[in-house]
């Protein structure tokens, strides 16, 4: 006779996990890349599902100066991800014209519904106009465009007056005489890291250089942009994260300092302290 005082037997717990809750599949493509990758870890049906759902493959690979970027890494990425829309690989050192070429064919070969819609190479070494052409001819025949439909695909260009593949600029200044048509690279036609306008387009406008980050911008910007509270510098827009704020004793904000300066006030100050 069994001991009613004796708890109930249970049942070993299963070894076997059993297949994912149909839930699991539905949130997906809503998974950032870390987390998809953990997910087809898991199991061999949810990695299947990450792996043959078209809908979930990444349409953008961004990656901004990235120095370990190889032109066999970058090849791999885009052969297991042919839906890619905005490839940005500006200032990846290491990839080479013929990496980006082959990238870009990829892409585009045996592929009616060819998605790249946007290339970024800029600072990418040793790019001629033969990779520029041969880049812009695979885009073309992807996308049935014509000569001159590209510019707005890929960010660099052939610059009219150094005959260099760079990225081009045109001057957005216009006047009663029209707009200007100047075009060309930074290093042709200086211009106002800010609002844009060239050298040239506008008589009463200096163009002068910003001490603080090495980069050019007209009177009109600089007298705009705030300054440090020492050296009365400033910094352009693209560099402000290199402001070092300043706060007074309540806590409050004061304004701010360039690097410089903010590494001489913190020497002044550890000298006031051995000298105390």
């Amino acid at each position: 006779m069994a001991d009613q005082n004796q708890p109930p037997s249970q049942e070993p717990a299963s070894t076997d996990g059993g297949s994912p809750h149909e839930a699991l599949f539905l949130v997906l493509p809503y998974l950032s890349v870390l987390e998809l990758i953990n997910v087809s870890r898991v199991c061999t049906s949810l990695r299947r599902a990450v792996e043959d759902d078209d809908g979930i493959l990444p349409a953008c690979l961004i990656l901004v100066d990235c120095i370990n970027v190889t032109d066999d890494g970058l090849q791999l990425v885009v052969s297991n991800n042919p839906l890619i829309a905005k490839l940005h690989v500006p200032g990846c050192i290491r990839l080479t014209p013929d990496g980006i070429i082959r990238a870009v064919k990829t892409l585009s070969d045996d592929n009616s519904d060819c998605r790249l819609k946007s290339l970024c190479i800029s600072n990418i070494l040793g790019i001629n106009k033969q990779h520029f052409h041969s880049l812009c001819s695979y885009l073309q025949s992807a996308h049935k465009l014509g000569d001159t439909a590209t510019s707005n695909i890929i960010d660099v260009d052939i610059c009219p007056v150094c005959d260099e593949v760079r990225q081009v600029y045109a001057c957005p200044q216009s006047s009663e005489k029209g707009k200007c048509s100047r075009r060309g690279c930074k290093l042709c036609i200086p211009r106002c890291e800010e609002c844009g306008r060239c050298a040239d387009c506008k008589e009463d406008v200096e163009l002068e250089e910003a001490t603080l980050c090495s980069e050019v911008l007209c009177s009109e910007c600089w007298l705009h942009l705030p300054k440090c509270n020492h050296c009365n510098q400033p910094y352009c827009t693209k560099h402000a994260y290199r402001r070092q704020q300043q706060q007074d004793g309540s806590g409050g904000g004061t304004g701010w300092l360039c690097e410089a300066c903010h590494v001489k006030a913190n020497e002044v100050l550890e000298h006031g302290d051995d000298d105390d």
